[in-house]
């Protein structure tokens, strides 16, 4: 499924299933815009080491509370000196929405949650993304045969950059790799978003 959102006058495509290419344009159509701003922005890869972190009020999940376990989420946050904005496709909440909204509704806290299900957060500046994301997609293919893919991929090219079409797992690694971004845990993450996380409790 692919529909179109618009923040600040700017068309937002969505894919479902594709996080990280559904950020990745967002951040390349605010480049690309006269709002000059891309600087205000963050990149949050959302994972662990088992690839299984609970997030709610997913649009994908079919229960009552949104709640779905992702092997990793890709999501957009703008971040300036007044407020901090989160660029959820697949949540249920407000596009964007505040990040207290966003920290309680749909991260909650760790505290109620089993060891694997807890989450990690790699923060990337958006220029950073640009520079270096790539995605072939391979990720999404049906493992027996390699060709047919899981869900439909969007209409628009891979994205490659110079030298490599494929680093993917890269971003989605919780430690120290050849992809930019600083590892945060969940109260790290939302003390760099200026919440605290007893607010979510």
């Amino acid at each position: 499924m692919t529909e179109k959102r618009i923040y600040e006058g700017i068309p937002c495509d969505y894919t479902a299933y594709y996080c990280e290419e559904n950020v990745w344009r967002l951040c390349k159509r605010i480049q690309q815009s006269s709002l000059s701003i891309l600087e205000e922005f963050y990149v949050i890869f959302i994972s662990n080491d088992q690839k299984t972190v609970a997030l709610w009020k997913q649009q994908a999940s079919d229960k009552e509370n949104g709640l779905i376990v992702w092997d990793y989420h890709v999501i957009l946050i703008q971040k300036t000196s007044s407020a901090v904005l989160v660029f959820d496709f697949d949540s249920q909440l407000q596009f964007p929405c505040a990040i207290y909204d966003y920290a309680t509704e749909v991260l909650r806290s760790d505290i109620e949650l089993q060891a694997r299900f807890q989450r990690q957060f790699r923060v990337i500046p958006a220029m950073d993304f640009l520079k270096f994301f790539a995605s072939d997609r391979s990720h999404m293919k049906d493992i027996a045969d390699g060709s047919n893919y899981v869900k439909p991929p969007p209409p628009f090219s891979p994205i490659s950059v110079k030298g490599c079409s494929m680093n993917l797992q890269e971003f989605i690694k919780m430690e120290t790799t050849s992809a930019p971004g600083q590892i945060l845990s969940y109260d790290d993450f939302l003390c760099f978003c200026d919440i605290h996380s007893k607010q979510t409790d």
